[in-house]
């Protein structure tokens, strides 16, 4: 599946669907944005696991050829992984009563510990 940053990279998750996170903005809100964002990944997912596990591509680097090449690579075996990397992800997210919550505190925390 191709993303965009946000809520969906989870639901993609938790339905074993592997993905490439795109995402681009104008140049203005880019730099905005890099001034302000002190986190090391866009997707959920990623930043939940603290590790790359889906494919970002982000500002110069969301073109059609990278598209292309990630998309294609999850066709290829790195779907795979990624997939095992979600079955993590899910058992942290479900063990918990509240796993939105779990989610969006662990969020925080990774924002807390960068500033």
């Amino acid at each position: 599946a191709l993303a965009a940053s946000g809520t969906v990279t989870l639901e993609l998750a938790m339905a074993n669907t592997p993905m490439v996170v795109a995402y681009r903005v104008d140049a203005v809100s880019a730099m905005i944005a890099r001034r302000l964002v002190l986190v090391r990944f866009a997707s959920l997912v990623n930043l939940i696991l603290d590790k790359q596990v889906v494919p970002e591509l982000l500002q110069d680097d969301c073109d059609a050829e990278s598209l292309s090449r990630e998309l294609r690579n999850i066709t290829q075996g790195a779907g795979a992984l990624q997939i095992k990397e979600f079955d993590q992800l899910r058992s942290s997210l479900l063990a918990q009563d509240n796993p939105a919550a779990l989610a969006a505190d662990q969020v925080a925390a990774l924002i807390a510990n960068q500033r």
